[in-house]
This record gives C-alpha cells, structure tokens and sequence, in this order.
C-alpha cells in the first residue's frame, strides 16, 4: 500500500506544470484528508511492533514525497521569476531605488 501511494505520488509530482497541480498532489497525499495522512492515522490499530516497522516506513515516504514536492515548487517558483524578469519587471523591492 505504502509502495503504491509513493509511486502514484512520484508520478503526480512529475506531471505537475505548474504550482497550482503541485498544491494538489500535496493536499491528494499529505493533506488533512490525504492518502498517506490516512495511513498514518491508521497506525494507532496496528500492535506495537507492526505499527513501529510500518510508521518508519510511512514517515520515510512522506518525507521522500514532501521533499520532492519542495524542490519542484523552487523549480517553479525560480523559473517563474526568470519569467519575470525576462518580461522586464523588476522584483517590487527594488522597484523605485535611487541608486548612487
């Protein structure tokens, strides 16, 4: 189960375009109401030592998918400000700067 949601993620994060898909498989998987966040909450019912080998295991892959969730949003977020500035507009905090 664990295996299939990492691959289903992985496979979302790769196929998102832009921010906006990205925030979806975010919320699809570690959300309040997601797949891996199920899992985890599922955890409780399990006896001890099933539920210490099968939350390392979750809390690895939940780790793995918001890593890679992080480093496409930057992804993004840096070509989305090349865009910007190749459009000709000035990041705002150095908009109306004397510079001496």
């Amino acid at each position: 189960m664990l295996s299939q949601i990492k691959q289903n993620a992985l496979k979302k994060i790769e196929e998102a375009k832009d921010l906006k898909n990205l925030e979806a498989v975010y919320k699809k998987y570690l959300g309040r109401q997601g797949e891996l966040t199920k899992v985890l909450r599922s955890l409780k019912d399990l006896p001890e030592k099933e539920r210490q080998k099968k939350g390392k295991l979750a809390n690895q892959v939940k780790q793995g998918i918001n890593g890679l969730i992080k480093e496409r949003r930057n992804k993004f977020q840096f070509s989305s400000g090349q865009n910007n500035l190749a459009a000709g507009q000035a990041n705002s905090k150095f908009q109306n700067k004397d510079w001496i």
